[in-house]
């Protein structure tokens, strides 16, 4: 019996961005990762959550879509876990999608991520373009500071296939596949929320990799269960086929007589089979004739929404015309003084009321109303007044193109109506002609009562193969299924072997967070539809098995509980796995920040890395993850000079600083 695995896993040192036009102020950054806890600090909106992204793209080549659950959605060989990156490697579309508006067009060819990360005495740099596909534009391999491998002279897809190897065997897995499904569902607690306690598939192929025999028996087992899911889906499928010939086989039988017995072979009468066939093609140019006047009905409609756009067009210039005119015939009317004493009927000057007739007067005389002086004699604009006409006309002749595109669409509308009613008509003509004569129309079709029974027995004869290959399938799916209760058992059984160190490791994270002890125990199913171990949850006395159960600060922080003792378990001594976690900090009770804080610096001291976003705001996680780690062993980057921030943010931007200060005096008085 093994123990645990003893797994070396990539420890970040620093990321770098290329590009990045969401970091509008540096959209070229690089960031130094210092061991223990990495802490990206900001607001909403920053980018927190497309940082960890980037990181694990960086990692894997991909960014996987939050709505991807693992199972198979594809016909290709191999397990979920293959077929999960695959799916987001070629098919998917989701990782162009996340970066696509959070980098603008213009820094698409050189937007990128860089990394530096060690597994024992080798240091890895590698960058991957954001929009290349698959492929990376540098990979190099230092051992104890000396190239090992730097890429020259590869191509980015051999560059890509020497790091997917190297990665696999500097961590000790059987294939970069796994890493892909352990960064993604095990290391990183994200937005997408995935939990591993109450999705059993996701939990036992975490649980082969954490604590199974051995990474062939995990790929093995991953395989098995995806070819007896879909063997039971192929026989299911069978059966579905088969239910359709046998309705087939019945439907004849009826017509034929209950009983199921020939008439005597006698001549099938032309008159009715003449009838069907009329009525049959009545029918169809019927419905020529629906889809015609549809047709028509579309050009009436886009000629009526052009005439009436035409229309509001004219309309719209006339007013903008006729108000130029006026304008320029009544400068002096129009003048704020003017305007507002005549309004009034109080100068607007001296404020003497009753002024207004006279001031008319005098405007009516050609002279300023203010100093008398005479005034020019407004000239005709015979431009204006002929460009009015002209629009007038055209507006008269488009109202009545608007009224003849309004008829004409009425019209052909009335006559759609018409045509689907008298093509209701005829389909209920035929269905009813066909229910009264089934059964001389069947012999027909068939070519008398004799090739009615061969077409009885060529259906029974497909329905017994089709019930032969569904039950082929269900032996088949048997079969995979005992072949896969006996790798479960061995997962048993090595879970018996691994319960006395992994359960007290996760029992002690759950309770640095919840302050209530929880007894964890596993439970096998064997079930076709359910085969596997889920781990049960009890707390005070009360069982928890299903999610709801919990609330969802309990949910998320033992889930990251469970998430920290499997990578305790599986991790060799100085090559830890770390945890990428964008803090769900927003469902947490205010009881539960400091503990969740307390549980994370515990992981820590275990030896591994944090790396984190979080909300710079009054919460205790961070503050009791700074007093307990302290200036050795935790970083906060403060993001909000990154981008632009919001309105809002800008005006409280000193509750950040405050926020911010009080985690920076935590930091100076930890890690004692």
């Amino acid at each position: 019996m093994k123990g645990s695995p003893e797994l070396s896993f990539p420890k970040v040192r620093s990321v770098e961005l290329e590009g990045f036009t969401l970091y509008s102020k540096m959209p070229d950054l690089k960031i130094e990762i210092s061991p223990g806890v990495f802490c990206l600090a900001g607001a909403n909106g920053l980018g927190k959550s497309t940082f960890l992204a980037a990181l694990n793209f960086g990692l894997t080549g991909i960014v996987p879509d939050p709505e991807r659950e693992l199972k198979s959605h594809t016909r290709h060989e191999g397990g979920y876990i293959d077929e999960y990156f695959r799916y987001h490697k070629t098919a998917s579309g989701y990782t162009e999608s996340f970066f696509t508006g959070r980098i603008a067009d213009t820094d698409r060819d050189e937007a990128s991520v860089t990394l530096e990360f060690d597994i024992g005495e080798r240091r890895y740099r590698l960058t991957r373009g954001i929009f290349d596909g698959p492929g990376l534009r540098v990979f190099e391999v230092r051992h104890n500071g000396e190239v090992e491998f730097d890429g020259e002279g590869h191509s980015m897809s051999d560059r890509e296939v020497e790091y997917h190897g190297r990665l696999t065997e500097a961590i000790g897995l059987g294939s970069f596949e796994q890493f892909v499904f352990l960064q993604h569902f095990v290391f990183t607690f994200d937005e997408g929320r995935h939990l591993l306690l109450w999705n059993q598939r996701s939990l036992n192929h975490a649980l082969h990799l954490c604590i199974g025999s051995d990474f062939d028996r995990a790929n093995q087992a991953d395989a098995l269960q995806r070819q007896m899911e879909r063997a039971g889906s192929l026989a299911r499928n069978k059966q579905y086929q088969a239910s359709g010939v046998s309705n087939r086989i019945s439907t004849i039988r009826d017509a034929i007589g209950e009983d199921g017995e020939e008439d005597a072979e006698g001549p099938i009468p032309e008159e009715m089979v003449r009838a069907h066939r009329v009525i049959g093609e009545n029918v169809q140019a019927q419905q020529d004739k629906v889809a015609k006047k549809l047709g028509e009905l579309r050009d009436a409609e886009l000629k009526w929404a052009t005439a009436s756009s035409r229309l509001s067009s004219l309309q719209a210039e006339f007013s903008r015309e006729f108000s130029r005119h006026v304008h320029k015939r009544s400068r002096v009317e129009l003048h704020p003084l003017v305007a507002a004493t005549l309004s009034e009927d109080e100068c607007a000057v001296c404020g003497t009321v009753g002024v207004a007739s006279g001031i008319k007067v005098r405007i009516n005389e050609g002279h300023c109303p203010l100093c008398g002086t005479g005034l020019p004699n407004p000239t005709p604009d015979e431009d204006s007044l002929a460009r009015l006409k002209e629009i007038d006309g055209q507006v008269a002749g488009s109202r009545e193109a608007l009224e003849a595109a309004t008829a004409e669409k009425e019209r052909v509308s009335a006559e759609v109506i018409a045509a689907e009613d008298r093509l209701n008509a005829l389909r209920d003509e035929l269905r009813e002609f066909e229910e009264a004569n089934r059964r001389v129309l069947l012999e027909a079709d068939s070519g008398g009562s004799a090739k009615v029974r061969e077409t009885i027995n060529r259906l029974e004869e497909e329905l017994a193969d089709l019930l032969k290959q569904k039950e082929a399938k269900y032996q088949e799916r048997d079969k995979l299924m005992r072949q896969l209760v006996k790798l479960q058992r061995e997962l048993e059984q090595q879970y018996e072997f691994a319960e006395d160190e992994f359960v007290p490791l996760f029992q002690r994270l759950a309770y640095a967070f919840l302050g209530i002890e929880i007894l964890v125990r596993a439970e096998s199913n064997e079930g076709i539809t359910s085969i596997g171990l889920s781990l049960i949850l009890e707390m005070r006395g009360s069982v928890r098995r299903e999610e709801y159960q919990l609330s969802e600060s309990q949910r998320f922080f033992l889930d990251i509980a469970l998430r920290m003792a499997m990578a305790q378990y599986m991790s060799k001594q100085g090559n830890e796995a770390p945890l990428y976690v964008d803090t769900p900090e927003g469902s947490l009770d205010i009881a539960y920040e400091a503990r969740a804080g307390s549980m994370f610096a515990e992981f820590v001291e275990l030896g591994h890395d944090i790396i984190m976003t979080a909300n710079i705001n009054s919460s205790q996680i961070l503050r009791r993850l700074a007093r307990v780690c302290g200036r050795s062993r935790m970083t906060i980057q403060k993001m909000t000079s990154w981008t632009e921030l919001s309105d809002v943010q800008v005006q409280e931007e000193r509750l950040f600083r405050k926020a911010y200060d009080e985690i920076e005096e935590a930091l100076k008085e930890g890690g004692d």
